[in-house]
């Protein structure tokens, strides 16, 4: 009983000095114990835009902080899918049910700091994965998606309609915080 307990304390110990040694608080690096156990070094490590869904009080900027601090390249495609899918979450708590693609990825391209032809791919492997949900809009047909009171901007004259993202936050772990997983299952028929 006396060596488990200390085998536990040692893994406890070994997490917390690599978590602090990457720049996170001590009691973000109890959360982060908390949610993984032993496998917390390896989620931070490999997945360090994961804790900012799973993870109390720990969104998008601070993930970005820890995963450049375990050396996650400023153009990789796991930081721009994350920060498209911050992009959206940000637009949905201004309000917005859609954000034209145009706009998406200018916004995201514009907060990630990275040229905008790096958004596209990303967006499109969102999409596949169903983390997000693209939808053409009729250009022209006055409508906007959803009841918004604007319709959407940016036609493409190709097809004559906007694409458009959408996405549906999640409740997030934590009083008053929401999250972005959006799954079809989860939004609401068009």
């Amino acid at each position: 009983m006396i060596t488990a307990a200390w085998a536990e304390q040692r893994a406890i110990k070994e997490v917390m000095v690599f978590l602090q040694g990457v720049g996170v608080s001590t009691s973000l690096a109890v959360r982060i114990y908390k949610k993984y156990g032993d496998a917390a070094i390896s989620v931070v490590r490999d997945e360090p835009y994961r804790l900012a869904a799973d993870v109390w009080g720990i969104g998008f900027k601070t993930a970005d902080t820890i995963a450049a601090a375990v050396g996650i390249a400023r153009d990789s495609p796991e930081r721009i899918k994350a920060g498209l899918a911050y992009t959206l979450s940000e637009a949905a708590d201004e309000g917005h049910c859609y954000l034209p693609a145009p706009n998406l990825l200018a916004d995201a391209a514009k907060i990630l700091e990275v040229p905008a032809e790096l958004t596209a791919p990303c967006l499109d492997e969102l999409a596949a994965t169903e983390g997000v949900i693209r939808e053409d809009v009729p250009a022209g047909s006055g409508a906007a998606p959803h009841g918004s009171p604007e319709p959407a901007s940016a036609t493409s004259p190709a097809r004559s309609a906007t694409t458009t993202t959408r996405a549906r936050p999640l409740p997030r772990p934590g009083p008053g915080r929401s999250s972005l997983r959006s799954h079809p299952q989860d939004l609401p028929p068009p």
